[in-house]
Formats: structure tokens, C-alpha cells, sequence
């Protein structure tokens, strides 16, 4: 999740990889027990920025996408689609070794978020 209060806080990633938990030709949502991780997140008041992605993107040869930030610093000027496609022509000029899959989008409230106490 990507918002201006939270990268002020050095905060980017709100999760963290998981290892055999896929979706593609090995799917792990259809199996007997679906295996998923899940979570919640309370958005920031203004544009929150959801995005989500497969190791493909992450692990793309002579890039940098490992790092949070430099997925967020991608849309940086640009609009959802245009920073998507931006990742996507990064990874095929570097040959990415994986298939890649990102879920993108926006959404905006306008309601405040807990902030901690000492603020």
C-alpha cells in the first residue's frame, strides 16, 4: 500500500513473500484446502495506492523492484495504467525469468486513520 503519510514513515510494504502460494499454473486457491494469506489494512485518509505483484517483477534481472520504493517511485507523475505499463516495459527490456502479475489500483477516502498517540 502506497500513501504519502506512510512513506513519510519509511513504510512501504505491508507484507511480506510467501513461498508456495501461487496463482497461475500451479494455482493454490484450487486445492481441497485453499492456501492464501490474507490481511486488513485501515487506508489513510486521501489517495491510497493498492498494488500487488508476483515475484516475476521483484526478481527481474537489473532492476531494483525488490525494493518497495522503487515500485512506488515508478508512479511517481504517472497515472495507474501508465505506471503499470512503465513496470511491465522495465522487466520485458530486462528479460524478466518469470511470468509477472500486478494488481493496481487507487482508491481515495475521507476518513482519517488511527495515528498513534504521541503525535
Amino acid at each position: 500500500m502506497f500513501h504519502p503519510e506512510l512513506k513519510a514513515l519509511g513504510e512501504f510494504q505491508q507484507n511480506h513473500r510467501s513461498f508456495y502460494e501461487w496463482v497461475g499454473q500451479n494455482n493454490t486457491f484450487d486445492l481441497v484446502v485453499p492456501c492464501y494469506s490474507s490481511g486488513r489494512k485501515e487506508l489513510r485518509k486521501g489517495e491510497n495506492h493498492i498494488f500487488l505483484t508476483t515475484d516475476g517483477l521483484i526478481e527481474c534481472p537489473n532492476t531494483n523492484f525488490y525494493n518497495s520504493v522503487e515500485v512506488f517511485n515508478t508512479f511517481n507523475g504517472l497515472s495507474n495504467l501508465d505506471g503499470v505499463k512503465r513496470l511491465l516495459e522495465v522487466i520485458e527490456k530486462n528479460n524478466v525469468r518469470d511470468s509477472t502479475t500486478i494488481i493496481s489500483w487507487k482508491v481515495t477516502t475521507k476518513d482519517s486513520a488511527t495515528l498513534p498517540s504521541d503525535i
